[in-house]
């Protein structure tokens, strides 16, 4: 009887030892995972937006068009000025001996100031190359101005030439900006010599009451 009773309560002691190491091992278990949920939650938590935000910049500072023609005109980032379905590349400039590091020129007309730069460029839908005339006004004249960029162009080659378009109306205080396109039919000129007709001032009526300043005359190289 007490050898039965013995192997009885070795055989409970066995039982108990087995659940006891069960619940160590599951004890065990769940404490892993609780540390690893840390390192889980760091790594999901991480800043994936800014590394998007910084691909994003880079891709801006390789841009090289632009549809803002006078970032086109000052930026050397940009080779490339688009304008609706039209695209200009930049492929050269032309400067005058008062010309500043990039190319623009000053001209004043009794308080209305012209800042301009020519551009040789070359059109991306047909390949044809035009004299490119980009220049924003300031309007400091007392009257609302009628700029019409006329300008009479006397290339090296012999070819007389002028500005399709005007810039239009700069009313007092404002500024204008643009691209007037010049054709050339007889090749790239070296040189040209270029002269600015005077601006109107007061539209009235639908009619030009006068004109301000006197005509300009300048000579352009081909840098």
């Amino acid at each position: 009887m007490k050898k039965y009773i013995i192997l009885l309560l070795l055989f409970v002691a066995m039982i108990i030892s087995a659940c006891s190491e069960d619940t160590k091992n599951n004890g065990a278990e769940n404490t892993s995972d609780e540390n690893d949920q840390p390192e889980n939650a760091m790594n999901e938590s991480e800043p994936v937006e800014d590394e998007d935000e910084s691909e994003g910049e880079e891709e801006g500072e390789g841009e090289t068009s632009t549809e803002d023609v006078m970032e086109f005109a000052k930026n050397d980032q940009y080779d490339t000025f688009i304008r609706y379905l039209e695209e200009y590349k930049d492929i050269g400039t032309y400067v005058h001996d008062d010309s500043d590091d990039i190319g623009f020129n000053e001209i004043e007309f009794d308080g209305f100031h012209v800042n301009f730069v020519f551009k040789l460029l070359e059109d991306q839908g047909n390949g044809e190359q035009v004299i490119g005339f980009i220049a924003e006004t300031e309007n400091n004249s007392g009257d609302e101005v009628a700029f019409n960029a006329d300008m009479e162009i006397q290339t090296s080659n012999g070819e007389q030439t002028e500005a399709l378009q005007g810039l239009g109306t700069t009313e007092q205080g404002q500024s204008t900006s643009g691209l007037l396109l010049v054709p050339i039919e007889d090749g790239v000129p070296d040189s040209f010599v270029v002269k600015f007709e005077r601006p109107f001032r007061d539209i009235v009526d639908g009619q030009q009451s006068g004109h301000l300043g006197e005509e300009i005359e300048m000579e352009f190289q081909k840098q």
